[in-house]
């Protein structure tokens, strides 16, 4: 077996099956050996082995020609060798940080493959850039596979204690160190890790973050985000550096909102309500939540809390105690929804509706629009010579006012009639000479206004002037007769409250 330049087979001395090949002796690059146990012709050559140690193999990775040849068959076959560069026996290295945050005190998890293992006794190296400050690094986690040599300078050398087979995957193997300080600037930055017996250096790229991004992103939720509207809030945010029990939450509303009747929280076993100070609600969180987990559902719920009276787009910012740069979240708070009333006037009266609205009968009444759900009232008026007759169904009939709840449009109808002049009991008149006529039949009362008429009694008759529209009061007022009142045969009159002129 003839080697090409670069290996060094001083160092072959031996065959493993020395019952079937012997090793007969090495002339420059060429090791010989002696068949012991003849081969059949035809026959496969399987399982031959022609093994030597101490070959050393060449500096230069590559694939070189091995030249293989029989004292039989001295024609030489050439056989492929590829030798690898030092270092293929690490890859796949990946760090995990326990807080990617810039300038924050962390533990960091290393994980590789190493494709040639480790012996026991080996050496694991972890350089870190500028920037890091490694000299609180004095543990790691799995010390009957691992423990610290030391630290020099940035550099973290780790022993291996157990044998790793070769070619085996290293999974789960971790190198964790605590107190370890992050950069203060953001960046991606080169660790570079190597062992004894790999000593080429593989770099493993560790992002730092601004400090604030620890708090990804955050939502709040208004139970009624309308102008002026007595609100519940709840806050959800994806904190992937964690938050430790102890944190605190803080949300800061703008002077627009009215945050001094916010006064619980929902979840008081994870959050508790530390204080209200100005714009700001502090939450102390009571359960610690993992690094890198979504608060999914995480209910940071308030009551009391008024919205603007101005619809818009508001900035809630959010922020906690370990990530102190607030985070914007955009609120939209919006004009309620509206409802519009139609009024309406009906009836030979005329009066007027005020109170929520206001409109007088013979006058355009355009639709008034309401806010969803408030109550609206309306309250009639009538003229003098009118008396108010009621109100549609969509009322409700309070006092004889109208009370509508505005779930949706209303149309609402007011009903004026024209005043009797006379009445005796409930049937009208309206002249006086009609009502003496019938005046046999009840006291006739007239109201407070003035009849121009000429007028004689021939029966039984009893008046009582002054009534107002309603006939319901006649104090200090009278009717006033403009023309001649005549008591014939037959007639009396037992009178009260009348004027004659």
């Amino acid at each position: 077996m003839e080697y090409p330049v670069g290996f060094d087979v001083a160092g072959a001395t031996k065959t493993r099956y020395a019952s079937d090949y012997t090793l007969q002796g090495i002339s420059g690059r060429t090791v010989t050996y002696t068949v012991v146990k003849p081969v059949s012709a035809g026959g496969t050559l399987y399982g031959w082995y022609l093994h030597t140690d101490g070959i050393v193999n060449p500096a230069a990775a590559g694939t070189y020609s091995l030249k293989v040849s029989t004292s039989i068959d001295m024609t030489q076959v050439l056989v492929p060798v590829t030798i690898k560069a030092p270092g293929g026996g690490v890859t796949a290295a990946s760090m995990t940080v326990s807080s990617l945050l810039s300038g924050t005190t962390t533990s960091h998890e290393l994980r590789f493959i190493a494709t040639s293992g480790l012996p026991a006794g080996a050496t694991i190296s972890v350089l870190y850039p500028p920037g890091f400050n490694v000299a609180s690094a004095t543990k790691t986690e799995f010390t009957s596979y691992y423990t610290l040599q030391g630290t020099s300078g940035q550099t973290i050398t780790y022993n291996v204690v157990k044998p790793v087979s070769p070619g085996g995957t290293v999974y789960g193997w971790y190198l964790q160190t605590d107190g370890i300080v992050n950069p203060a600037a953001a960046g991606t930055y080169s660790v570079k890790v190597s062992t004894s017996s790999d000593p080429p250096q593989l770099s493993v790229p560790v992002t730092v973050t601004a400090a604030g991004a620890a708090v990804k992103s955050a939502s709040v939720t208004a139970s009624s985000p309308v102008t002026g509207a007595t609100a519940s809030y709840q806050l959800r945010l994806i904190a992937t550096s964690g938050l430790p029990a102890g944190a605190t939450i803080s949300v800061q509303y703008p002077v627009e909102f009215n945050i001094a009747g916010a006064t619980k929280t929902r979840y008081a076993n994870k959050y508790s309500l530390q204080e209200i100070s100005g714009q700001t609600i502090r939450y102390t969180v009571l359960d610690p939540v993992n690094a890198g987990g979504t608060l999914n559902a995480s209910y940071l719920y308030t009551d009391g809390i008024v919205n603007p009276a101005r619809p818009g787009a508001y900035t809630v910012k959010v922020s906690t105690s370990n990530d102190p740069v607030q985070v914007p979240v955009q609120v939209s708070i919006t004009e309620p929804p509206r409802h519009a009333v139609a009024l309406a006037f009906a009836g030979t009266g005329g009066g007027d509706v005020n109170g929520d609205m206001s409109c007088s009968k013979g006058s355009s009444c355009p639709p008034v629009a309401f806010v969803e759900n408030t109550i609206v009232t309306l309250i009639p008026t009538n003229y003098s010579d009118s008396v108010f007759g009621g109100w549609s169904s969509e009322c409700t009939v309070v006092d004889n006012n109208c009370q509508l709840t505005m779930d949706g449009p209303k149309n609402v109808a007011a009903t004026f009639i024209h005043a009797d002049k006379i009445r005796i009991l409930a049937k009208p008149y309206s002249s006086l000479l009609a009502a003496f006529a019938e005046s046999t039949s009840g006291l006739i009362r007239a109201r407070a206004i003035e009849f121009v008429e000429t007028v004689k009694i021939t029966r039984p008759a009893a008046f009582k002037g002054g009534f107002d529209a309603e006939f319901s009061s006649s104090s200090g007022s009278y009717t006033v007769l403009k023309g001649k009142l005549t008591i014939g045969a037959g007639g009396t009159l037992r009178v009260q409250g009348l004027v004659i002129r």
